[in-house]
């Protein structure tokens, strides 16, 4: 049988062949445990990095008023949450909540900072000393006293 017939002619092609010679280009690029491991690992970190990154900047972007754009950072930085350390966080809830302030989203605005202030009670240290009465005092203008706003809404025919 000659080598056509086995499948060994320049135009056949043996996958594991090719492979199992070391000749071929593609066995170079096949991923080794190690290296698969290490390239987790960076990606991994480089989210990390990112996520503090895009905090920082949706911090800026609020100390320069500009609300609107720093929530979309923060609405980036959602799906994000499982993965962050505790003060990362109570940073993310604090700017997240305020920012919602800023814009007039009082029912965000409260979901967030009653987050951000439950990490605090936990760890006084997550939040800056200059953040926490601020969001003291918006917590108290934001917590309902009476009836909910839903109930004061004069738009819904069945709070009459």
């Amino acid at each position: 049988m000659g080598a056509y017939a086995r499948g060994e002619g320049p135009n056949s092609f043996d996958l594991f062949g090719l492979f199992s010679c070391g000749l071929c280009v593609c066995s170079a690029l096949m991923p080794r445990p190690a290296l698969v491991v290490g390239l987790l690992i960076l990606l991994v970190s480089a989210s990390c990095a990112s996520a503090a990154g895009d905090l920082r900047t949706a911090q800026l972007l609020y100390k320069e008023a500009r609300y609107e754009e720093a929530l979309l950072w923060l609405g980036e930085l959602d799906d994000r949450v499982p993965g962050m350390a505790p003060a990362e966080l109570a940073h993310f809830y604090y700017l997240r909540g305020m920012t919602a302030f800023r814009l007039g989203q009082r029912e965000d605005a409260l979901h967030y900072l009653v987050l951000a202030d439950e990490l605090c009670a936990e760890d006084p240290d997550s939040l800056p000393v200059t953040w926490q009465p601020v969001m003291q005092r918006t917590l108290q203008e934001i917590v309902p006293t009476g009836a909910s706003p839903h109930a004061r809404n004069p738009l819904r025919p069945d709070t009459f």
